[in-house]
């Protein structure tokens, strides 16, 4: 099941990947298989929830985005998925029109319906106030053009 392949921090190890269905109403895990490490595709997550009968939400990581996003898009799975800033079904535009706070920080929530999806945004404006100073730094260091 070990397979050489890349971690998040980009280092070439050996690795195993595992899958784990939790059922929400019983509060347990129902499903934990070991996947080789080298494989990492919609493929072998299909395979895995047609053996288990899955009828329920998936929840993604970024891995996933970045690489399958259209494959898993296309299919009939329901599912969340944090997405990258620069994936183009994100549109900047929409307009967050309420506020919360969250861990001191004041979020803008807003959303849109895309295709069929329903894409959230949460702007942390503190975050996008400090990002904004450090590129306007970044650009009088020349490290950055405007």
């Amino acid at each position: 099941m070990v397979a050489k392949g890349h971690n998040a921090d980009h280092i070439y190890l050996p690795q195993v990947n595992m899958a784990l269905a939790f059922d929400l109403d019983q509060y347990r895990p129902v499903f934990l298989k070991p996947l080789e490490g080298s494989v990492r595709d919609v493929k072998s997550l299909r395979n895995v929830l047609d053996k288990i009968h899955f009828d329920g939400i998936l929840i993604l990581d970024t891995g996933f985005s970045s690489q399958y996003l259209a494959e898993i898009m296309r299919s009939d799975m329901k599912f969340i998925i944090p997405l990258r800033r620069n994936q183009e079904v994100i549109d900047y535009r929409m307009d967050p029109r309420s506020s919360f706070v969250y861990r001191d920080s004041g979020i803008r929530p807003g959303f849109l319906n895309r295709n069929g999806f329903r894409i959230y945004m949460f702007q942390d404006q503190i975050l996008m106030a400090e990002e904004s100073s450090t590129f306007i730094r970044m650009i009088e260091e020349g490290r950055r053009k405007q």
